[in-house]
């Protein structure tokens, strides 16, 4: 599931139940979860992705991958200096600086 903190539980739940296995990838920043033009809704459970409340558990089944094919040296520098203890390397020397 790509772009997985964006989908609400739900959703991700039902994609979830039909497969013997699942990936969820996403960028762990909880400001870029579900958006609902219900205040009332997010506030009752549905403002948290599945995927954020699996990966806040900390358990042996999440990682962080440190090594990004898309962002060139600043941007890649703005994201490190931007989000605390994230440390993102260039996963390819094609990448253009």
């Amino acid at each position: 599931m790509i772009d997985a903190n964006s989908v609400c539980e739900p959703l991700a739940l039902g994609a979830t139940l039909v497969a013997n296995k699942f990936i969820m990838v996403d960028d762990i920043n909880p400001f870029n979860g579900p958006q609902f033009k219900s205040k009332e809704a997010g506030e009752k459970g549905l403002g948290e992705s599945l995927f954020h409340r699996l990966f806040k558990q900390d358990n042996k089944s999440s990682i962080i991958l440190k090594k990004q094919y898309r962002f060139n040296q600043e941007i890649m520098g703005l994201v490190n200096t931007g989000c605390k203890g994230m440390k993102i390397e260039k996963g390819s020397s094609q990448i253009q600086d």
